[in-house]
């Protein structure tokens, strides 16, 4: 008797459409679901009518599907995470976004949907470390201060010409690093309470490699650290030469940023309530703010020989 050959996977997938097309497909739900269909993969797709993104990968999750396959950038993963993290249902990724972080540190394919769908086919999972914030997940980097000031005039300077709105942003930029006043914080890790006064911070889930070549690459994504890049000036020219090295992937030793490596990170403010900027995507949450690392909490999709 033959035995009854096995079911196919089953995928239920969300497509984060709001910033166009996904990965240069005009179409891409159509051309997904052809790939996955070549895979042998039941890809069941919640459309965008069912709800905002949060709602719609809660569905997602809730269809027991093999897998929740999350179209998008960094912000639409994370938010794929909140409603995964600490439980059993892999995390896929199909990178559209501007930066990818999270795709590049697990060499997951970027602008390649095939490659990308391959990866999931292949169905090789891992655990990686997840941040919050104020129980915010975030999976590469939380910013604080002068970054998330930047990232809302970007966002309201948006439309019209590209040369003409990148002009408007320039000359907002430059106004604002003239006038920005550093935030004046008191910072508490475990055996430790100091203030500090700085312009921005950068948390990430372990810490940036300068070797990856990069941008805010890391080495690792298991290591159980949280770490803490507390700004100590943020002139124009400063800017430049982070903004510079960070291209490369080799700005952590500036002498302007100081680094820290802890588990847990509380930081109070003089105000009720801080911007940060939770991989990409801006929040305004109450102080303190308590970030803290979850160790192998999220499982995720990724190339069996990702780093």
């Amino acid at each position: 008797m033959q035995p009854n050959p096995p079911a196919p996977r089953r995928f239920a997938v969300v497509l984060n459409t709001s910033a166009g097309a996904l990965m240069g497909q005009s179409k891409p739900q159509e051309s997904i679901q052809a790939a996955f269909a070549a895979h042998g993969i039941q890809a069941e797709f919640i459309p965008p009518e069912a709800g905002d993104l949060a709602t719609r990968i809660a569905l997602a999750r809730d269809t027991q599907a093999d897998a929740v396959v999350i179209g998008g950038g960094d912000g639409s993963i994370a938010c794929a995470a909140q409603a995964l993290v600490g439980g059993t249902i892999p995390l896929g990724i199909l990178p559209s976004g501007t930066m990818n972080l999270l795709a590049r540190d697990l060499a997951i394919p970027t602008g390649d949907v095939q490659g990308a769908i391959q990866v999931l086919a292949d169905f090789h999972t891992r655990r990686i470390d997840v941040g919050e914030v104020n129980g915010r997940v975030f999976l590469c980097g939380c910013m604080v201060g002068l970054p998330t000031r930047l990232g809302h005039v970007r966002e309201a300077g948006r439309g019209g010409p590209f040369l003409r709105s990148w002009g408007r942003f320039a000359a907002a930029a430059f106004r604002l690093l003239r006038t920005y006043r550093p935030h004046r914080l008191t910072l508490r890790i475990p055996g430790r309470k100091w203030r500090v006064r700085t312009p921005a911070m950068l948390l990430t889930v372990n810490p940036l490699s300068d070797n990856t070549g990069r941008q805010m690459g890391r080495n690792r994504l298991d290591g159980g650290i949280l770490a803490a890049y507390i700004f100590s000036r943020l002139k124009l020219m400063d800017v430049l030469r982070i903004g510079l090295l960070a291209m490369i992937g080799r700005w952590t030793g500036d002498d302007a940023v100081d680094e820290i490596e802890t588990t847990t990170l509380s930081i109070n403010a003089r105000r009720a309530a801080m911007r940060v900027m939770n991989d990409g995507e801006a929040l305004l949450l109450e102080t303190p703010l308590e970030f803290r690392v979850r160790p192998a909490a999220l499982i995720v999709l990724a190339p069996q020989n990702a780093p």
